[in-house]
């Protein structure tokens, strides 16, 4: 058969990498709603996303039947999709775990590999076999596919998950596959299998329209079964779930609990403590924590202001008080505002937030953002917030995380206090004695400001602050050793939390992570680094292959494209405040980035002669862009928002021009007869993947936290100057 390169393949291109990257992005949301992932989670995730688009774009690259498994691969997707969906949203049901019990790592990996691979497969084979359908023009599929994604992720994150349910989002991503097979299929040629594709279309959009809206409600409710979901509302920060049983009622985000109507304990004890520390506290900054009775317990004082912040409309509560302000707004971002304004100073700050277990919430328990706490608080002033601990036994893992929290205020504070229970609350003032474990002048600034608490009053004071309680928590913590301090650029908070969620469930995993932290940062990058240049060296020794050295070269270009977009989000988060949308602009810069990149090769490639020389000084180019990015955040620069997107768009760029030239290097020899390029093509993109996948698993989970954002940019400038003497030796080589 003679396949001819049409708009209508470009149009199916375009439309399966527009699905690709919505379904990427909606059902990581739908994973982290059942898992309530971290970054740990969330690398695990999309590595095991990549891993199965990399595996089936090498398998899918035969030829025989490359069109009719095309069309059904494309019709598949409102299937396929949908299922996808209705099985995470019941996988609790599967590992027998009722929602908000902590699910093991190794689970919460096996079931997102399992869960992710029908549809990753599928959209990895529909790359393959396109360009087996225009083996003349991978570089074009590549051009076109990324176009797609990058307009599928910026449109599907910023405006659809908003205003569509997910399911319904899902067969919409099915019906625009459809349509592609309505468009690129010949009606003349096989009219019973076109009117097929046609009414098979006209029943997706029947069911889009009429049945997946109630049919997303009916799912939401199996999977939060066991609490009885009152309703679900899905916003662009992610997913909020209100739920009742008898006199309970809860809220929980992406499936962590936020806020309860039973819990009067943990709303007295996240605000109580901090007000009763200051003898008069007049200005107060709530941050978080308004839904959850932390508002009112801090109206209960004489107050006269008190400004409180929260970032999802979802989540804040409407107060009819004068004295309360409502601020929706980013937390940080509000701090840091108010700083650079000069606004008038608090006397009391208080953090109302989870544990930090991302990094987007560890950035408010961070030394960056305790010196601009510092800088709106009072010098007699109290800063507080809690996290979860233990009252009677502080295990050495809980130990190392409220030591890395306290080691980290006693950067910026002079005056620490620990108030010790099932949750830790940490006391933090700019002045040296004006924290006190006195209960009795608690006790007494109760009476004075005639408060009636149910909790943290006269009675209980006195064992909840008794001096050996107080003494066990000190000599725990300060027991654990060589904590490091928690940073914006390397965000030790949460590692040490998933340290002590990973040692509830799986004590082994627990202390691999544990051991990784205790190597010294630079030697765990050298030696990551090199074994990968040890791997390359002695396969492309053992083989003498003229490919290898542009596989491994493309397979650095993905990792350190990935690598590069985990730490810009981060880095971004951390100076800017979480600004959602301007997240997902570093993300469009990124696939833009893609774009411009492969039509700059594309024009090259047309020339008749493949350039080798500008591949490898692209892939030098790679490294020169890690190295300098590796010593600005190594010195703390801060660069401007616009330089954010413009280094966003850098690697993607690169990872562009690279791909079309791979593909004509490596197939120039290759013994394949027939389609070379095109058999190519598959190779180079899953190859792309893995190395990303690679990229996506240790940089968010592992180096970020431990080594830090400098050195994973300093790890990926080594293996691509690896990669790009490869290249050269093969050159000089060639010449011999």
């Amino acid at each position: 058969m003679k396949h001819r390169i049409t708009q209508p393949l470009y149009f199916a291109v375009f439309a399966f990498g527009f699905a690709s990257m919505a379904a990427q992005v909606l059902l990581m949301r739908e994973l982290f709603v059942v898992f309530y992932g971290n970054e740990l989670c969330a690398g695990i995730m999309l590595a095991a996303w990549l891993f199965w688009v990399s595996i089936s774009s090498i398998a899918a690259r035969f030829k025989k039947y490359a069109e009719e498994v095309f069309h059904i691969l494309l019709l598949s997707v409102p299937v396929v999709l949908p299922a996808t969906v209705f099985f995470i949203r019941n996988i609790r049901s599967f590992l027998g775990a009722s929602p908000g019990e902590i699910v093991g790592v190794f689970p919460m990996a096996a079931s997102s590999f399992i869960l992710l691979a029908p549809a990753c497969v599928t959209f990895g084979a529909l790359f393959a076999l396109s360009c087996r359908l225009a083996p003349d023009r991978p570089g074009k599929i590549y051009l076109v596919e990324s176009a797609g994604a990058a307009t599928g992720g910026l449109v599907f994150s910023l405006f659809i998950i908003s205003m569509v349910k997910p399911l319904a989002a899902c067969v919409f991503c099915g019906l625009l596959a459809c349509v592609s097979v309505l468009i690129v299929a010949e009606r003349k040629k096989s009219p019973p299998r076109w009117w097929t594709s046609f009414s098979f279309t006209a029943l997706v959009l029947i069911f889009m329209m009429a049945a997946a809206g109630p049919l997303d409600l009916k799912l939401r409710q199996m999977q939060w079964r066991d609490l009885g979901l009152v309703k679900a509302k899905d916003t662009i920060y992610g997913n909020i779930a209100w739920t009742a049983r008898g006199r309970q009622a809860n809220i929980f985000e992406n499936g962590l609990l936020v806020a309860s109507s039973d819990d009067p304990v943990a709303a007295e004890g996240s605000v109580q403590f901090a007000m009763l520390e200051h003898p008069s506290p007049r200005r107060v900054l709530l941050i978080g924590g308004s839904s959850g009775g932390s508002l009112e317990q801090v109206l209960k004082h004489p107050v006269a202001e008190v400004d409180y912040v929260e970032l999802d409309p979802q989540l804040l509560k409407i107060c009819g008080d004068p004295r309360a302000k409502a601020h929706l707004k980013d937390g940080r971002l509000f701090v840091r505002e108010s700083a650079q304004k000069g606004a008038a100073a608090y006397d009391v700050i208080i953090l109302v937030l989870p544990n930090p277990y991302t990094a987007q919430i560890n950035r408010f328990y961070s030394l960056e953002f305790y010196h601009d706490i510092g800088k709106v608080l009072r010098q007699d002033g109290v800063f507080s917030f809690s996290v979860t601990s233990a009252g009677d036994y502080i295990s050495p893992a809980q130990g190392q995380f409220l030591a890395c929290l306290k080691q980290t205020l006693e950067k910026q504070f002079a005056d620490i206090k620990i108030i010790p229970g099932d949750t830790a609350i940490f006391l933090a003032s700019p002045s040296a004695g004006t924290l006190t474990y006195d209960y009795r002048i608690l006790s007494r600034r109760i009476g004075e400001r005639e408060l009636k608490p149910d909790y943290v009053n006269a009675h209980y004071l006195p064992d909840i602050m008794g001096p050996a309680r107080i003494k066990y928590a000190e000599t725990a913590i300060g027991a654990a050793r060589n904590v490091k301090t928690n940073r914006d650029f390397r965000p030790a908070g949460y590692y040490y939390d998933t340290v002590l969620w990973s040692a509830r469930v799986n004590p082994r995993f627990a202390g691999f992570l544990s051991a990784l932290d205790g190597m010294d940062a630079n030697m765990l990058v050298l030696i990551i680094a090199v074994v990968f240049v040890v791997f390359a060296a002695g396969y492309q020794a053992a083989s003498k292959s003229r490919g290898f050295p542009y596989l491994f070269s493309i397979a650095a270009a993905g990792f350190s494209g990935m690598a590069a977009q985990v730490c810009l989000i981060i880095a971004f988060q951390a100076v800017y405040g979480y600004v959602y949308y301007r997240i997902g602009m570093i993300f469009a810069a990124f696939m833009a980035g893609l774009v411009i990149g492969s039509a700059v090769a594309m024009k090259i490639t047309g020339a008749g002669e493949v350039p080798a020389r500008a591949y490898r000084r692209a892939q030098s180019l790679f490294y020169i862009y890690a190295f300098i990015l590796a010593l600005s955040f190594q010195a703390g620069f801060h660069f401007s928002q616009p330089v954010f997107f413009l280094l966003a768009a850098v690697p993607g760029i690169l990872t562009g021009f690279m791909f079309p030239l791979a593909v004509h290097l490596h197939s120039a020899g290759s013994k394949k007869p027939a389609y070379p390029a095109g058999y190519s093509a598959g190779l180079i993109y899953g190859v792309d993947l893995a190395g990303a996948c690679i990229g996506a698993l240790l940089a968010s989970a592992i180096l970020i936290p431990v080594a830090g954002i400098s050195r994973v940019f300093a790890l990926a400038g080594f293996i691509n100057l690896a990669a790009t003497c490869l290249l050269y030796v093969q050159f000089l080589r060639s010449r011999t």
